[in-house]
């Protein structure tokens, strides 16, 4: 570069490290000034001189330029400042890596307890093999009756007529659902099983158990479970059945509780409602009656049905003298049907008594109110319509349509066997006692 007083002036080429360029005036041969010669350059990090480049000297007789000793003290703090600073964990860890592995003692403490830890896991292995063995074999069982308890519901829907359509359908979906709570149980202990995950397996058993013996009551069959659960119980130490013993007696005993204050009845009247509720759901909709209907046979139970000397129908008011007329065709269908019969061999001026048929319609009525049609019409409509289902013609279907159809001997089991309520229960007690202290 040309330096005098005709030559170019041109700016210095050094930028601060703000990126604000020299304003002073480039006199040397790289193009910056005197002051900015021997300061670093921002994209280089290091002194200028200190770093320059060796060159060969042509002039010198071609012998090449050592880097100073300073130039060199500068690249070793280079180096070492892009070096991480061992510090904590990363030191130890850095000191591990590089320091080569000595064995260890197996006399040490810690390779003793290690030792100790291992062979107590291979213990419990050991121990829970067996018994993992036989809740992996429950557990598939359980899945297998389940889903034969499922099939059995399924054939029972296929097969159910139209009165009993609904409730077979679902006592089906119950049932395959449970049934896939136990097949997924079953998928799992075997995953675990694989995996040499033993400890659940017996969870796994316990649980698909339940699900089968639910599965089997929505279906209705018969308990099967029972080997499965003494299975199990087999590997149980005596203080854990003790144990669960105590538990399952507590929660019966919390269960009962709840249930009489919910419900007013203990077990076993309870299971007689829970019966009579299922009969229920299936023949009231196959006789097709009305609203109207249940309740003149209701006043007829209250003693409030009368039959006039003109043989029309009438309720007692509370005056105790005949009132409103009751419908001659609604008293009509159901004296024809024998559901209402007089309390004597006249005709008129007397009482209208229901029978045993109606009183069982009345009580399977009240555990199912929806099986029930909203008005004459509508009943008759429902009748006429399970008539066509039975693949009748249409005057055969009319015909039987305006008739009420009886009930048979399996709707009328267990009409003497009603369920009764804690308080009827007192009631009956203190009345027993009266009787016999002679009060």
């Amino acid at each position: 570069m040309a330096v005098g007083p005709n030559a170019p002036t041109l700016q210095c080429s050094r930028f601060a490290m703000d990126r604000t360029r020299c304003t002073q005036t480039a006199s040397v041969a790289d193009g910056r000034c005197r002051q900015c010669d021997g300061l670093d350059r921002p994209e280089d990090g290091l002194p200028q001189q200190q770093l320059r480049e060796p060159v060969a000297s042509q002039e010198s007789g071609g012998s090449q330029v050592d880097i100073s000793p300073l130039a060199s003290r500068a690249a070793d703090d280079v180096i070492a400042s892009e070096m991480p600073e061992p510090s904590g964990r990363g030191d130890r860890c850095s000191a591990e890596v590089q320091s080569p592995s000595l064995p260890e003692d197996p006399r040490s403490p810690g390779t003793e307890a290690a030792l100790r830890c291992t062979s107590a896991g291979a213990a419990r292995q050991a121990d829970q093999a067996p018994i993992a063995e036989t809740a992996l074999r429950v557990v598939r069982e359980a899945a297998r009756l389940a889903e034969t308890a499922a099939d059995t519901a399924t054939r029972r829907a296929a097969r159910a007529t139209s009165g009993g359509q609904s409730a077979a359908e679902a006592a089906m979906h119950a049932s395959h659902a449970h049934a896939l709570d136990a097949a997924r149980y079953a998928k799992l202990a075997v995953e675990d099983h694989a995996a040499g995950e033993l400890r659940p397996l017996p969870n796994y058993a316990r649980s698909a158990i339940a699900s089968c013996r639910l599965a089997e009551i929505a279906a209705g069959v018969p308990d099967t479970t029972a080997p499965l659960t003494a299975a199990l119980e087999a590997y149980k130490s005596p203080q854990e059945l003790l144990e669960e013993a105590e538990r399952r007696s507590r929660f019966e005993l919390e269960y009962e509780k709840q249930q009489q204050t919910e419900t007013g009845m203990d077990a076993l009247n309870r299971a007689k409602r829970y019966r009579d509720v299922g009969t229920a759901e299936q023949v009231i909709p196959m006789l097709g009656w009305s609203r109207q209907m249940v309740r003149v046979i209701q006043h007829a139970a209250d003693g409030r049905l009368w039959v006039d000397s003109s043989g029309t129908a009438r309720l007692i008011n509370r005056t105790g003298a005949p009132g409103r007329v009751v419908a001659a065709a609604r008293v009509r269908l159901l004296r024809q049907a024998g559901y209402l019969s007089s309390g004597s061999d006249r005709e008129a001026d007397t009482f209208l008594l229901p029978s045993l048929g109606a009183q069982r319609v009345l009580y399977l009525a009240g555990l199912h109110p929806d099986g029930i049609h909203p008005d004459d019409r509508a009943a008759h409509a429902a009748r006429f319509k399970a008539a066509l289902r039975d693949r009748r013609g249409k005057q055969a279907a009319r015909n039987t349509a305006a008739r009420l159809p009886q009930l048979d001997r399996w709707a009328m089991r267990h009409a003497d066997d009603l369920p009764v309520s804690l308080a009827q229960q007192q009631e009956a007690r203190a009345w027993s006692s009266c009787s016999s202290t002679g009060r």
